[in-house]
């Protein structure tokens, strides 16, 4: 059984729509670029589980605030026999 894991896309791998803050991703949907809240001179990013209240993130936090809510979230495998 192997797991498959798909590529995630990287901040080269999109296009800037003109001077918007919308983006168009490899897989032809769009997106919104977050905008940082400024708080005593540090940048936070207000972000959410999905359920409950937002939290406010450093950007250096960011990468694992979302590699965390990725592990919990239950893989899906298809596995055949």
């Amino acid at each position: 059984m192997t797991k498959d894991k798909t590529a995630k896309p990287t901040a080269a791998s999109y296009t800037q729509i003109g001077s918007t803050s919308y983006i168009l991703l490899p897989d032809g949907s769009f997106a919104r670029k977050l905008k940082p809240v400024i708080v005593n001179g540090v940048s936070y990013y207000n972000l959410s589980k999905g359920k409950g209240k937002a939290k406010r993130i450093t950007a250096d936090k960011v990468a694992d605030f979302l590699s965390a809510i990725d592990s919990a979230t239950p893989a899906k495998h298809n596995d055949t026999l």
